[in-house]
């Protein structure tokens, strides 16, 4: 490994021995060449970019310890259209990847020199969700583009070179001026001390402050407080040797005495700031202070910094490193979707500016950092939140709400203040727009998160201007203010409100503050409405009403918006009682979630970070809500997604407001021939399966394609024989494609399927084609799995051939969706997630370690029940719903850190798959079709307390693969269990009932007719009777917890 010190790349002779290599996106070309003489190498990289998120790399595999301080030099020419630049490092582990950027980068054949500077290095992906890298294992070089490009660049030297610097931000050793008055010395500008500044000597027309770093040093502007109100033109220069300098930045002056001149990643001993004294107004610098590059760098590392500052809560809290959950705000299928944070500040839109909340009484000022808070959904699981604020005995909540139809919506926040005392309160509710988002910087996948561009802010009656935006007080306020950066909001922790009624701020950090007073009695609530349209085409607001009457129309709108959200819901079929009221809230809670992520017929998993629909995610999720008596999501989106395909039949992972994504992801195929094949066996309906066979025969045509790639004969007795070639459909594999099982279950359900359908259609020669290819691909994918257990000495089912990971929630799709469990071998089945149950019990005991975890582990939930491990899968499944973000909200994130607080990727919040993984579990408790036997088992995974509580486990019209089921599983007297029946569901296999009660059964009826049992737990009939019952022995002889796994933590 390189030590800590200069790493040269390219240059001199450093590029033939680095051992380049070219890649490239799917469509896309790329080739390397070492050009010119043996000590003066060019490393040549020849592209030409096609399709959305198009790239070429050039890799270079090496082991580097960088410094504690660095610059990465490139020197770059060529020749192409505009293109992404991208320098990447790739950790020691391969996973987690850091990038400079440059946008719009034009080559040009002469050499042009690019700095970048260890401050202004982010973190792209990779489980370590953030820091700083220490040991490098690759370094690449790579451009990008959605428009396409063709072209060439020459490296004539990349280095990454160590820096002298010292620890910590830059300060000065010694500080000149051109003159001072008496008593207002050039030092006097560095002092913390109140009252004191430099001022130049009357007569002094050129006047300037000097600062002495004592050697080179990184910094990124300064930050003056004049003296005076006003800041008089400035200018900042630089220099190495206090003789020659450079002008870096200007700042023309103007009202308000704070101002950070921001020259960019600057280095240099000398820093000067002159002044204009040309207006002849009095000049002198109360503070100047250097600010750390990284402020430089970031609009959100500046925001933080000066967060920091600042006392706790007149910031956002994400700005001082702390993670808060938020909600979701959105009428279904808009493209325009809010966030409600934790804390009460609504964002409006993605990278949108936010209403944040502070109330005032009693000469004090609460935050959120003063107050109580708490969370909540209308009536618990509607998608529409609310934060309350405790603040002594008032109580302020915050409701955010979508009105109208996606396309014509608005954003509405009414704000509820209520006095709790015995006594008459006065209080002032402040509402601030602010250049913060809910989102944090952390969150900056496709978007800049943390803040956001304020320039023009202007009151015009009761509305007010947020540059291209409108926030309408729906409520007359009393009073309006707006401020520049550097004075923000001080006027309102002062007591009053900034003086102005508009602004310009080039910065981008212009605030305002809309002021109601309150006067309550005891008792009394007041609620003040604000309104933000979120269309051109969204219908007039009202603006200015008075108190009662501003109220009065915030109710209805919220009251029609319930009821659209309510009448949505009612569809869900599944009814449990009060002792599961968590799990049917998160069950309702999820399904609106998911509504409430889409985007037209996209189905999205996320709000902000995944604006984009998966059809991994699109199918699971719309098959899910099909159960739940929602077809139209899923029927919505396949026929939205099914022209994507390519030419070739294979089906894209992704589109994106770009179009298509070129990664290589071979589940996709298999996921959207399944999707189609799926909502007609639960709907009944095969309109859309005939529409779109043409599209799924080119699926299945497709996936033989790729098949055939790893058919070929020398590689018979090879592990890789008969399976999809290599992909990285799994987030695990991103950096290192692999031939996953994940990608060759799907294939297999897909040419399962597919030959169903060719048998509903009438096209019997195609079924039995497609049967003898999945048959022969079933047994390529048995042998394999067998062969990867025996070459790596495991015992559980490996997720890949590669890596021969132990990934149980990878492997759970073959349980569902995929149903190929019983092809598998048993004891492997039996074994990968006893061991799955042993880890996550260990996990809640808290004797295994543990940083974070994926929601998709509920995945889980249904191999545990069919492998007869019902408590296991309760343990998880009640972890799961206890580990919700937050748990009144109903939702969870892509990633659940054990620090919740914690400054880390979360995916997306809330996060539409891991809501439709938990409904999916949820409903297979209750019912699932068995394989190919064409069965229905009910109640395997249901816990006794569940039947037992009045009036039991209820479902009505739930969609199943033989049509829809009524049932209602609930105890009769101490040992007995009644199920009663009803619907047109008519399994051919007959169907299976399994006790939910936690002792053998000892006898069983159906319609009054004794019938056998099955293991002491099963009874299986030809066919669904009126009614069933089946009675336990009456002493307690339940399974012992002998097992090692999670039943210890839940015991439902």
């Amino acid at each position: 490994m390189d030590a800590a010190r200069d790493v040269v790349l390219v240059g001199g002779a450093a590029a033939r021995g680095a051992g380049w290599r070219a890649h490239a996106a799917p469509g896309s070309r790329a080739s390397i060449a070492i050009e010119g003489p043996a000590d003066a190498a060019v490393l040549r990289l020849d592209y030409a970019l096609a399709g959305h998120g198009a790239w070429a790399i050039a890799r270079c595999e090496r082991a580097v310890e960088l410094p504690l301080h660095y610059v990465a030099t490139l020197v770059v020419s060529g020749s192409s259209e505009a293109v992404e630049l991208q320098v990447k490092l790739v950790d020691e582990t391969g996973a987690n990847v850091w990038w400079w950027r440059r946008r719009g980068l034009r080559p040009r054949e002469t050499p042009a020199r690019i700095d970048f500077r260890r401050a202004s290095l982010a973190f792209a992906w990779g489980p370590r969700s953030g820091g700083d890298p220490r040991r490098l294992s690759a370094v690449e070089l790579a451009v990008a583009s959605d428009a396409g490009a063709r072209g060439h660049l020459r490296i004539e030297a990349l280095r990454i070179g160590a820096r002298d610097l010292a620890e910590g931000p830059p300060r000065p050793c010694a500080v000149r001026a051109s003159s001072w008055a008496p008593g207002f010395e050039p030092a006097d500008a560095l002092a913390p001390e109140p009252g004191t500044s430099w001022r130049p000597a009357p007569g002094d027309l050129a006047p300037w402050l000097e600062l002495d770093l004592g050697a080179r040093r990184e910094w990124g502007g300064l930050a003056v407080d004049f003296a005076g109100d006003r800041a008089p033109p400035a200018r900042v220069l630089a220099s190495d040797d206090g003789a020659r300098w450079t002008r870096l930045a200007e700042d023309p002056g103007g009202p308000g005495a704070a101002r950070w001149l921001r020259t960019g990643e600057a280095e240099s001993r000398f820093v000067r700031l002159e002044l204009d004294a040309s207006d002849g107004l009095p000049l002198g610098v109360a503070h100047a202070r250097l600010v750390p590059i990284e402020l430089a760098v970031s609009r959100a590392r500046f925001a933080s910094f000066v967060a920091r500052l600042a006392p706790r809560g007149r910031y956002p809290r994400h700005l001082l490193g702390e993670q808060a959950p938020w909600a979701l705000v959105s009428s279904e299928g808009d493209a325009r979707k809010a966030l409600l944070g934790h804390d009460g500040a609504l964002e409006v839109d993605a990278e949108g500016f936010t209403l944040e909340p502070f109330l005032q009484a009693d000469g004090r000022t609460w935050t959120w950092a003063d107050a109580r808070l708490d969370a909540s959904l209308a009536e618990g699981t509607l998608p529409i939140p609310t934060v309350a604020w405790q603040a002594g005995t008032l109580r302020l909540r915050v409701t955010a709400f979508a009105t109208g139809p996606a396309g014509r919506s608005a954003l509405v926040a009414r704000y509820a203040v209520e006095n709790a005392g015995d006594a008459p309160r006065d209080a002032r509710l402040v509402v601030a727009l602010r250049p913060f988002q809910v989102t944090p910087a952390w969150q900056s996948l496709g978007l800049q998160g943390a803040v956001a561009q304020i320039e023009r802010l202007a009151r015009e009656g009761a509305r007010v201007r947020v540059d291209g935006r409108t926030v309408v007080a729906v409520s007359a306020p009393d009073g309006f203010g707006a401020a520049r950066a550097g004075e923000g909001l001080e006027a309102v922790f002062a007591g009053a409100l900034p003086a102005r009624e508009r602004v310009e701020e080039p910065l981008g950090f212009a605030e305002g503050a809309l002021a109601y007073a309150l006067h309550l009695a005891p008792g009394a609530c007041e609620v003040v409405a604000l309104a933000v349209p979120l269309h051109a085409e969204t219908p007039p607001l009202p603006a200015g009403l008075p108190r009662a009457e501003a109220a009065a129309w915030c109710d209805a709108r919220l009251a029609e918006c319930a009821d659209a959200w309510r009448a949505r819901l009612a569809a869900i079929p599944i009814a449990l009682p009060a002792c599961a009221a968590e799990y049917e809230q998160s069950l309702r809670a999820s399904v609106a979630w998911v509504l409430a992520n889409r985007v037209g017929p996209r189905i999205q998993p996320g709000p902000r970070a995944y604006r984009r629909a998966w059809i991994r995610d699109g199918t699971l999720t719309g098959t899910a809500l099909a159960e739940m008596r929602l077809p139209d999501v899923a029927d919505a989106f396949l026929r939205w997604y099914a022209p994507f395909q390519h030419d070739d039949g294979r089906v894209p992972c992704a589109v994106g407001p770009g179009g298509v994504d070129p990664a290589v992801e071979h589940d996709s195929h298999g996921q959207f021939v399944w999707g189609v094949v799926e909502l007609a066996r639960l709907t009944g309906d095969r309109a859309l399966l005939r529409e779109l066979w043409p599209r799924l025969l080119r699926a299945v045509d497709a996936i033989a394609a790729l098949r055939a790639r790893r058919t070929r004969p020398e590689l018979r007795g090879d592990p890789r024989y008969g399976l999809l070639p290599e992909s990285i459909s799994h987030e695990g594999y991103a950096a290192s494609p692999v031939h996953a099982y994940w990608d060759d279950f799907f294939a297999l359900r897909a040419l399962g399927d597919a030959a169903d359908a060719a048998d509903w259609l009438g096209d019997a020669a195609a079924a039995a084609r497609l049967r003898a290819l999945r048959d022969a691909m079933r047994a390529d994918v048995r042998a394999s799995l067998e062969a990867v257990m025996a070459r790596c000495g495991v015992d559980y089912l490996p997720g890949s051939v590669e890596l021969a990971d132990f990934d149980p929630s990878s492997t759970a799709a073959a349980y569902d969706p995929c149903r190929e469990e019983e092809t598998l071998d048993a004891a492997a089945r039996a074994r990968t997630f006893a061991r799955y149950a042993e880890e996550l019990g260990a996990r809640l005991r808290g004797e295994r370690a543990w940083d974070a975890y994926g929601g998709y582990e509920a995945r889980n939930a249904y191999p545990l029940v069919r492998l007869g491990r019902k408590d296991d899968a309760h343990a998880l499944l009640a972890w799961l719903v206890s580990d919700q973000r937050p748990p009144a909200w109903r939702q969870w994130p892509e990633i659940l850190a054990r620090d919740a607080g914690a400054p880390r990727f979360l995916g997306d919040l809330p996060h539409g798959w891991v809501a439709s993984t938990f409904v999916r579990a949820l409903r297979r408790l209750l019912a699932y079709e068995r394989g190919e036997a064409g069965e229905l088992v009910l109640g395997a995974g249901l816990p006794e307390a569940w039947v037992r509580e009045p009036p039991g486990v209820r479902a009505r019209g739930l969609p199943t693969h033989y049509g829809p089921l009524d049932v209602v599983i609930a105890a009769d007297g101490p040992a007995r269990v009644r199920f009663r029946f009803g619907g047109a569901c008519r399994p051919p296999g007959g169907v299976v009932l399994v006790s939910p009660l936690d002792r053998p059964l000892r006898a069983a009826s159906a319609d009054g007719r004794p019938c056998p049992i099955e293991d002491a737990r099963r009874v299986r009939l030809a066919a669904l009777p009126t009614e069933a019952v089946l009675e336990a022995e009456p002493a307690a002889s339940g399974p012992s917890d002998e097992r090692g796994g999670a039943r210890a933590r839940t015991r439902s």
